[in-house]
């Protein structure tokens, strides 16, 4: 159906001169092809977090389940912040490979596949050292009560631990979508799940969060073995010895814009906790507020996370048509994935305003305290969904392009010049308390977008090339 939908479209909601672009018959098969599996996989990838979240909620002691809900939920933001510094490898991964790909040089997709693995694993063991000395000191700038804050390191410490075998994961994934097997990090995710349930069973009554840690880093050591075994079967590593021969340069030039972007995303949410806490006692409880922002996140992405698919095939389908040459085939592939990200969120938002205490009810395990913010963030921010899904899509065209400057450059003008002086603002000296905080999320969403799409309509991403 959505596919149809997009199909019959031929503009989408900014306007300009390279959205007037009617996706053909080719476009939207290669879309579908791509961005099937991937949804699956991201729709897995969000049921580990609802599990979590759910298993916590129903398996700990009734006298510490708002706090074990709400460290979980921090822990989340915590954990994108740190996955933010290995970004960038994902980034570099997939524009590197899937330019090599298009251009139909198999030896660099090996190349640039080995160094980007090795780089990473080294930044990963590094990120290991620096978060346990530091980490701690992380959590108290939070803000949170001292119980939370203890239960969140439970969780965290054991998460840091095992960065090597994340950034294996995630950079094995990118390769794998940047080569267009977009099944591989689904049969991925159904190992990563099934893993995760049974541990989360076995150890949460025992641990707590810390139970919930312990099952994130078995289920992705788990997927990390399959990856390699799939790596190695396909013949897509080489030796180390003629890979660190290549220059850092171009490969570095992806790498750290990359990683800024999701680490300047990633800690404005942070922010948004830190302005949550200066709500003044009697505009709400900063425990619940934390809470109503981290459930709203995880209702959310139920939308946003399937999205990343479209950001994947956006991704994917312009890396490679930049590779082989074709400019007109790059801009009709992300054109096609930003329409069709479009039709989705519009059904998402309408589904989030019609069941708003269900979707709240159901994610924090009917915790009565929780629910009245939880449902006045999911009615605000539906307003921003629809935006969400063109942002991340249309991040993924221009990264797929190696444009991941202007990305950043606009992520850095749209969450920390927009939404935190805004949320703030409105939350504090304008006195909306956490209302303010919801609609300065949901306004940024499309100042955001209206940026991203001046970027792709100036059409300098296609002076990116790289191989």
């Amino acid at each position: 159906m959505l596919w149809r939908m997009a199909g019959r479209s031929t503009a989408v909601a900014a306007g300009g001169l390279t959205w007037f672009v009617r996706p053909d018959r080719k476009a939207l098969i290669r879309l579908r092809e791509l961005c099937l599996p991937a949804m699956g996989g991201m729709l897995l990838m969000t049921l580990v977090g609802v599990v979590d979240l759910k298993m916590v909620g129903e398996l700990v002691p009734e006298n510490v389940k708002t706090g074990s809900i709400t460290a979980l939920v921090l822990n989340r933001t915590l954990m994108w912040v740190i996955n933010s510094f290995l970004t960038g490898f994902g980034v570099a991964a997939t524009a590197f490979v899937s330019q090599a790909k298009g251009s139909g040089d198999m030896e660099k997709v090996r190349v640039y596949g080995t160094l980007t693995m090795f780089i990473s694993a080294c930044f990963a063991l590094a990120i290991t050292m620096v978060g346990l000395l530091v980490g701690p000191w992380m959590l108290s700038l939070l803000g949170a009560e001292a119980s939370v804050e203890a239960l969140t390191w439970d969780y965290l410490n054991l998460i840091l631990i095992g960065m090597l075998v994340f950034s294996t994961n995630f950079v094995s994934m990118n390769i794998f979508n940047a080569l267009g097997q977009t099944q591989m990090p689904f049969y991925s995710q159904l190992i990563l799940n099934a893993v995760n349930v049974v541990v989360n069973w076995i150890m949460i009554p025992h641990w707590g969060v810390a139970g919930a840690a312990l099952a994130t880093l078995l289920s992705t050591t788990a997927v990390v073995v399959f990856y390699l075994w799939q790596l190695r079967a396909q013949k897509l590593l080489t030796g180390l010895r003629k890979v660190l021969k290549e220059p850092l340069g171009p490969l570095m030039g992806q790498v750290i814009p990359g990683s800024l972007m999701m680490v300047l995303r990633s800690l404005s949410m942070l922010a948004l906790y830190k302005i949550i806490a200066l709500v003044p006692e009697s505009l709400g409880d900063t425990t619940v507020g934390m809470a109503a922002l981290g459930v709203g996140i995880q209702v959310e992405s139920l939308s946003f996370i399937p999205t990343f698919a479209f950001s994947v095939a956006a991704a994917t389908m312009v890396g490679q048509a930049l590779g082989a040459g074709d400019i007109e085939r790059a801009n009709r592939g992300c054109s096609s994935a930003v329409l069709v990200a479009l039709c989705f969120m519009c059904v998402m938002a309408t589904l989030f305003i019609t069941f708003p205490e269900e979707l709240v009810n159901f994610f924090a395990s009917r915790d009565a305290s929780i629910l009245p913010e939880g449902v006045n963030y999911i009615l605000i921010n539906a307003i921003g969904v629809p935006a969400i899904g063109m942002c991340i899509t249309l991040s993924g065209g221009l990264r797929g392009a190696g444009d991941v400057r202007s990305v950043t450059a606009i992520v850095l003008i749209a969450q920390w010049g927009v939404r935190l002086p805004l949320a703030w603002y409105l939350a504090v000296p304008g006195g909306m308390g956490f209302t303010g905080v919801w609609i300065a999320q949901a306004l940024t969403c499309w100042v955001e977008f209206t940026l991203l799409s001046a970027r792709w309509i100036s059409g300098r991403w296609t002076l990116k090339k790289l191989v």
